[in-house]
């Protein structure tokens, strides 16, 4: 998995969106310090970029160099590789720091890759106590006009065969994720994060679903050239820009 994120670094950098003042500002309202935070699955990152204008420290880890290199620099953003798979206590003290000493965890779009039981007690180690706080979240199939989700939503159906089965979490909006930690009240009913988009920069975000690999190395290609012709006949002009929507699913927890 980290090869294959790896190699669609680039569309992940033109195609991914950013995420919500909104939801920076609902975390930092949440936890009660603000100076260290760990972003799991960082990605190009995409929420440790947000999260540095919130705390004093962001330790934002990944897997993929290639996804690494790509990320926007901050002062007090630290960007470090891990290796894949379940993460050994020696590592996580040596990469991001000793039991008690994070503010809060994240992992944005993530979570559903890791080995949870692994994970979840790094973080029930790692967290301060009382006060720390867990936050994961996904985002689900983007809307942009109902012609074009149209177009997508044939896509997506013939897609189901080829997901990964850690992705069935998303599906469900995280509703179904294990997540062994006491809820955080009063979330918002929904929050969205937005990408003003080119023809060609949503092409980008599909071409870098891991799904679409998953198929192509079964022989199906879900964007043959007629379905990519009827998303440029329902897009508009290709130097037209919209407004991509993407609806996020958040849990937010603490020990």
């Amino acid at each position: 998995m980290a090869t294959s994120f790896g190699e669609r670094s680039s569309v992940y950098a033109v195609g991914r969106p950013t995420y919500p003042r909104e939801l920076f500002e609902l975390l930092a309202s949440v936890c009660k310090g603000h100076r260290r935070v760990w972003d799991v699955g960082t990605g190009n990152g995409q929420a440790a970029v947000g999260l540095a204008d919130y705390f004093q420290e962001v330790i934002a880890t990944d897997v993929s160099e290639q996804q690494l290199q790509r990320a926007e620099r901050r002062p007090n953003i630290s960007y470090r590789i891990t290796s894949a798979g379940p993460l050994s206590e020696e590592e996580v003290a040596l990469v991001v720091g000793e039991d008690r000493s994070l503010d809060l965890v994240t992992s944005a779009q993530a979570v559903h890759w890791l080995h949870l039981p692994s994970f979840y007690a790094h973080v029930r180690r790692l967290l301060r106590d009382p006060g720390g706080i867990v936050a994961v979240w996904c985002y689900t199939t983007p809307e942009v006009s109902a012609d074009v989700d149209a177009v997508l939503a044939g896509v997506y159906d013939k897609s189901l065969p080829f997901w990964d089965a850690e992705l069935e979490y998303v599906r469900q909006e995280y509703r179904t994720l294990p997540f062994p930690f006491t809820p955080v009240s009063q979330l918002p009913h929904r929050l969205n994060a937005t990408k003003p988009s080119s023809l060609d920069d949503y092409l980008a975000f599909l071409h870098s679903w891991s799904t679409l690999h998953r198929a192509r190395r079964a022989g199906v290609d879900l964007l043959p050239p007629d379905v990519i012709d009827a998303l440029r006949s329902a897009w508009g002009p290709p130097s037209l820009i919209r407004t991509v929507t993407f609806p996020l699913h958040l849990r937010i927890g603490s020990l």
